[in-house]
């Protein structure tokens, strides 16, 4: 499980660490849209996860969304 989230940069061939995700998952989903990356799902010790969020680069800000149904 974690919370990491690394991002590559092709033009400087290298790697960054961002804003760490606001829920720290394993098997979690992911998809980028229009700039921005959305995060669901999941699972750790207490099962698997309904939340969801979003990533916005440029602020570097995690926001969270409606949640899944589980």
């Amino acid at each position: 499980m974690t919370a990491v989230l690394e991002v590559f940069d092709p033009k400087a061939a290298q790697w960054s660490t961002a804003a760490p995700m606001p829920t720290t998952r394993g098997g979690v989903n992911g998809i980028a849209v229009h700039g921005r990356l959305y995060v669901f799902g999941g699972e750790g010790p207490q099962g698997v996860f309904e939340q969801t969020e979003m990533y916005d680069p440029p602020t570097d800000r995690w926001y969270r969304l409606e949640p899944l149904p589980i």
